[in-house]
This record gives structure tokens, C-alpha cells and sequence, in this order.
């Protein structure tokens, strides 16, 4: 969250709106980095806990809230100055039509702020159980550990900047 308050410090017309939270949950992220916005809109796939979306509703952080898939989302094209998501596109599967469903919703020249883990987060150097396990000849282990792990966390997407600079 430092990094995106950074990013919009820097860059403050990013704040403009209408803002689309895509992947909004119960809305406190959102809330915390962009405060109560009557232009903002919240959406979130069905597959998210019905009481996040009615939180979302209840703290009026947004003007709206949806509960609708992200890669067929009903919002008018051109609507958003800005499209945030918040560690949402490494749980989705295929992630291309949520790119481009974000691209038919934002206005021309409008942006797209997003975050996700880097692929470096399970690597030797930056995972515990890794680090741990590496030197004694047991990688195979963390490797496994990382992979419960990110089954646990629904991580099917965890791309690259380049990676996702091609898309």
C-alpha cells in the first residue's frame, strides 16, 4: 500500500475520477488509499464472500457496488479515469478478458493501478521456508511448501513487470 500512496503522491491526477475498484471485497483498502468517493464504483465476482460486497455496500466508500464476473463486467464503455485493483489479477484465471474488459471501461488515456505479488516472493532468496530448506539439499520441499501455499492463496496469475508490460 506504501508504494501506491507513493505512486499517487507523486502522480496526483491519478486520483481523478470516476474510480473503478476492481476486485473490491469489503472495500477498507480502497477506503484507506482513496477515502469515501461518491464517483468511485466497487465490483467484486461472485466467488467473493457476500459479506465483503454488503461491507462494501455499508461503508459508502463507493457510489455503487457490483457483484459481477470482472471479464463481463456491465459498467458503460469509457466510464473510469481510473481502474485500481488491489491483489486481485494473480486469482484469476484466464486474466486476458479482465484486461480487456478494464480497457473497454476506462476512459482514453485513462489508467490502470494495479498490484500483485512478484514472482521473486517464492524465490530462494525471499521465502523462509526456501531459505531454510536450500542449503541442506531440501528445496524440494520448500518448492512443495510454495505450492500448497499458493494453492491455499488461489495464486494462478503471478506474473513479471515484463510479463505484465506484454499484456
Amino acid at each position: 500500500i506504501r508504494a501506491v500512496l507513493r505512486l499517487l503522491e507523486a502522480r496526483p491526477y491519478l486520483r481523478e475520477g470516476p474510480i473503478l475498484d476492481l476486485g473490491c471485497g469489503d472495500g477498507d483498502v480502497f477506503q484507506l488509499i482513496f477515502g469515501r468517493r461518491p464517483d468511485a464504483a466497487g465490483v467484486d465476482s461472485g466467488s467473493t464472500r457476500l459479506d465483503d460486497v454488503d461491507g462494501a455496500r455499508r461503508s459508502k466508500c463507493y457510489g455503487e457496488v457490483r457483484m459481477e464476473d470482472a471479464a463481463h463486467m456491465s459498467f458503460e464503455h469509457g466510464r473510469f479515469a481510473l481502474v485500481f485493483s488491489n491483489s486481485v489479477l494473480e486469482h484469476i484465471l484466464p486474466v486476458d478478458p479482465v484486461i480487456q474488459a478494464v480497457e473497454r471501461v476506462l476512459r482514453p488515456g485513462g489508467h490502470f493501478l494495479f498490484t500483485t505479488p512478484d514472482p521473486r516472493l517464492y524465490s530462494v532468496e525471499a521465502y523462509s521456508w526456501r531459505r531454510l530448506f536450500q542449503p541442506v539439499g531440501l528445496d524440494w520441499m520448500g518448492r512443495r511448501i510454495v505450492e500448497r501455499e499458493s494453492i491455499a492463496y488461489q495464486h494462478v496469475s503471478i506474473l513479471s513487470a515484463a510479463e505484465w508490460q506484454q499484456k
